[in-house]
């Protein structure tokens, strides 16, 4: 499949507005986990291949940072999306004001 497919397809995804429930999001997180497990030792191929890697420091300074980053996001993420109150101006005196973290809809996923 072509890139530019996979971002259609996941910005249609997005549309319908599944990726704002937690559930969905840790579910999202734990299938990366999942196929991370998966392919680990073709990970570690392609990390001695390209950048000479040993399947220790591969394992260090790559997959299991990554690894560890998705356990971090599991335990916290209903924190992290929670609504925030904040400061409510003068002007909308008999409202409520806050923060509502959500999903922006594309897809980058980084490793140092």
């Amino acid at each position: 499949m072509k890139a530019d497919e996979l971002l259609t397809r996941q910005r249609t995804f997005f549309a319908t507005g599944k990726t704002l429930s937690i559930s969905c999001r840790k579910q999202a997180l734990k299938k990366l986990r999942q196929a991370i497990e998966i392919y680990e030792k073709q990970l570690f191929q392609a990390l001695k291949q390209d950048l000479g890697k040993s399947q220790s420091e591969s394992y260090m300074s790559e997959i299991g940072l990554v690894k560890s980053e998705i356990s971090y996001m599991l335990r916290h993420l209903s924190h992290f999306a929670k609504e925030k109150s904040v400061h409510t101006p003068l002007a909308q005196l008999f409202s409520r004001s806050f923060e509502k973290p959500s999903p922006y809809g594309n897809v980058l996923i980084l490793s140092p």
